[in-house]
């Protein structure tokens, strides 16, 4: 019973670090757009411009080791 609970301590501590998300929020002054690109080594997201106030979420998978790296670019808007 002892193995079988530290087992199932491994899974849930290697699932927990799986998952992830990254919340980006455009606090720019004199309502400047902001223009965002993220990429892993595996995914590439489409890039995407966020009004003054608004925020963006990014949901993203580790691999099983975590050593997934998940880079974003973040720069002024168009404007």
């Amino acid at each position: 019973m002892n193995n079988l609970s530290i087992f199932l301590c491994v899974v849930f501590c290697m699932i927990s670090h799986v998952y992830g998300d990254i919340r980006i929020a455009n606090e720019l002054k004199f309502n400047k757009y902001l223009w965002i690109s993220c990429f892993s080594g595996d995914d590439r997201m489409e890039p995407v411009i966020k009004k003054p106030g608004e925020h963006h979420r990014i949901y993203f998978r580790t691999n099983y080791w975590g050593t997934t790296r998940f880079m974003c670019t973040l720069r002024q808007g168009p404007n």
